[in-house]
Formats: structure tokens, C-alpha cells, sequence
């Protein structure tokens, strides 16, 4: 994401552009490069260790994809927006902590399902792009000009902003129940006395509305009381921790490396557990840094 202070859409150099080469001299590529660009080999796509298939931007339309999520990250995104500079999945997570109750929900698929349509439609529409700028952006910008890339810097920006009504309805509902919500990414999180199996079932109601889905196994409601798990991070009432798998992994990491064993199986093995000791060590952060507010219970 990008550093420098965030600004609303007519601030943003897509607002109102109007030329094909403008829009090629603001991504610094050949106009005359386009069908080259999203070709054949534009993209590398395989199926990751969790079996979701992957379609990676490369070579030129890599670097075009990198212009593009950086101007993006630059709008202003509403508070509730948790997969931004200066925010986290851990702060995501740490938003709802306090003795209520609490539903979460997955939006399915959520870039394949980002349509080209969709994708045209917001630089089109919010952006008032002139219709071949905005056709050619979002040529630029979706895998074989059917949907968003799952491998990509821009499509989390794109995938927010070309459904942010939806984002914005849940919210608002949300707040009409006296809740708060957070996403971060396609992870839709409300925290509540109000946050019931009712609510959860109006959510899910507003995501079909818009054309998308939830996922029925990621769809929940938790207890005041009971241990949440929010965005790969266990929330109880006395702040946030790993899950115990993500502390076996750690345990067994460091099993590992007192094997002897070649430097390039080492490296990634040495890799990992740095990340994973990172990411404990922002939870302690964490709740260190919001241990008042954990002691008495307020959000």
C-alpha cells in the first residue's frame, strides 16, 4: 500500500480520464502493447497448497498491475476497512474484543467473482472514466477479461471498491442493530449484543442481493462468553492468542531445524518460523498495547 496521504476519488488521476494514452502514460506502457500485455504468458497460474488455483500477473502486465494497486491504495477507504496500511488481520481481529456475541461471514470466491462487468462498471461509473478508458483499465486489470485475478496487488483494492454499496448496506445494518463491523478482505466480521443468527441471515441476505455468496462453513455465531476465532486469530475475553495449530507449527519448525539437513531445506524452514514467531510476537504487541481496555471489558 502506499504511504502518502489518502485522498476520495476525484482526486485520483483515473477521475475523469478521458484518453487511452493518457491512461497508457500514467501505467508507463506502449498503448500498442495492450493484446501483448494481457496475451498469452501475461499471466502464471498454478494451484497453490491449498488447492485454490492462482493466476499471478507477470513480466510487463506485472508491472502495470503494481502502478495500478498503488494509485488504488491511495483512496480513502471507510474505518471499517481493516486490509490497509496501518492495519491487520490481528487488528481486524482485536476490533471485536469484549464480552458480546459475534457473527462472521465469508464472501465466496470473492475475486473470481469480481466480474469484468463489475470491475469496468467502477471506472466507468465512480471513477467517470470515458467508456474505452475504462473498458481498456479493466482489460488491463482481469484475468482473460473475465474476472479478477486471485494472484494480484490490484484486485483486493478493485474487489472492495467495485462492491463497496454492499460493504456499505452491511455496515449500515450493522450499526442500525447498535454493532460494529469490520472486513478485511472477503472476511465480513460483527460484533454485538444484536449480533444474532437473525442478523447473520440478513448479512447473507445483502451479499446474495449484490450477486455474490457466503460460504455456509464460514458462516457463524458466537457466543458472548465462548472463543472466537476472527481472520486466523483466536479472540477471547482476555484479548487475542495463536491457535494451537499455529503453535504446534511453531514447535515442530523448531523440531525440524535440530535435524541436520542441506542449507536448501533449511532456508525456507528458517523462513517460516521467523514468521510465524513475527506474527506471535504482534499479538503480544497487541495486547499489551490494549490491556486496559481487555481488563474492563470495553472495545
Amino acid at each position: 500500500m502506499a504511504t502518502k496521504e489518502r485522498y476520495d476519488f476525484r482526486q485520483s488521476p483515473f477521475f475523469r480520464l478521458s484518453s487511452r494514452k493518457r491512461a497508457a502514460e500514467l501505467l508507463a506502457f506502449d498503448l500498442a502493447d495492450v493484446d501483448s500485455l494481457v496475451g498469452e504468458g501475461s499471466y502464471h497460474v498454478f494451484v497453490n497448497d491449498k488447492g485454490r488455483t492462482i493466476q499471478h500477473p507477470q513480466g510487463a502486465l506485472s508491472v502495470v498491475h503494481k502502478k495500478i494497486a498503488t494509485l488504488l491504495a491511495r483512496l480513502a477507504a471507510p474505518s471499517y476497512v481493516r486490509s490497509v496500511k496501518g492495519e491487520s488481520y490481528i487488528s481486524n481481529t482485536g476490533a471485536h474484543c469484549g464480552r458480546v456475541p459475534l457473527i462472521k461471514t465469508d464472501i465466496s470466491k470473492f475475486y473470481p467473482s469480481t466480474k469484468f462487468s463489475a470491475v469496468y462498471d467502477l471506472f466507468h461509473r465512480r471513477f467517470e472514466c470515458s467508456p474505452d478508458v475504462a473498458y481498456l483499465l479493466a482489460t488491463l486489470s482481469c484475468f482473460k477479461g473475465k474476472h479478477l485475478p486471485t494472484g494480484s496487488y490490484l484486485s483486493g483494492s478493485l474487489a472492495f471498491f467495485s462492491h463497496e454499496e454492499m460493504f456499505q448496506q452491511i455496515h449500515d445494518l450493522a450499526v442500525s442493530h447498535g454493532c460494529q463491523m469490520t472486513c478485511y478482505v472477503d472476511d465480513i466480521v460483527i460484533s454485538g449484543e444484536r449480533a444474532t443468527k437473525a442478523l447473520l441471515y440478513q448479512v447473507r441476505g445483502v451479499v446474495r442481493k449484490h450477486g455474490l455468496s457466503t460460504k455456509d462453513d464460514k458462516s457463524k455465531t458466537f457466543s458472548a462468553h465462548k472463543p472466537k476465532i476472527v481472520t486466523g486469530v483466536v479472540l477471547s475475553a482476555d484479548g487475542l492468542r495463536l491457535p494451537n495449530s499455529r503453535h504446534k507449527m511453531i514447535h515442530e519448525t523448531r523440531k525440524a531445524l535440530r535435524l541436520r539437513m542441506p542449507d536448501a531445506e533449511r532456508t525456507p524452514l528458517l523462513a517460516s518460523l521467523r514468521g510465524r514467531l513475527q506474527e506471535a510476537k504482534q499479538i503480544e504487541t497487541w495486547n499489551a498495547d490494549h490491556s486496559p481496555a481487555l481488563k474492563t471489558g470495553s472495545q
